[in-house]
């Protein structure tokens, strides 16, 4: 029997490119910040479809404050939930917002 064929994932190019690094780092934010509480492994890309427009967003160069609102918008709003943890989603808003600023000049 031969080898299995598939590319090991954590040995990819694409990984090594910043602007993969960005779009990981924006994942894993979101994954963190996880206002209906469900991360787990069976359910790692529940939010994954917010992180083009929050990417687009980031690229503008937003304060904090507007990724916050975002966010906590996308949870009461677009999410349907009553409660969203204010200073959880500001303090994940920040990781982005700096995130994106430190990585600017590797694009």
């Amino acid at each position: 029997m031969s080898a299995d064929p598939t590319p090991d994932p954590l040995k990819s190019d694409y990984l090594n490119r910043p602007d993969a690094r960005r779009h990981l780092k924006v994942l894993a934010v979101l994954r963190d910040w996880d206002p209906i509480g469900v991360n787990s492994d069976s359910h790692q890309d529940e939010y994954d479809g917010y992180a083009p427009e929050l990417i687009g967003m980031l690229d503008a160069g937003p304060s904090v404050q507007f990724i916050a609102d975002w966010l906590l918008s996308l949870g009461t709003e677009h999410m349907g939930l009553g409660d969203v943890d204010r200073q959880h989603t500001t303090s994940c808003a920040m990781k982005l917002v700096e995130f994106w600023a430190a990585t600017r000049d590797a694009q």
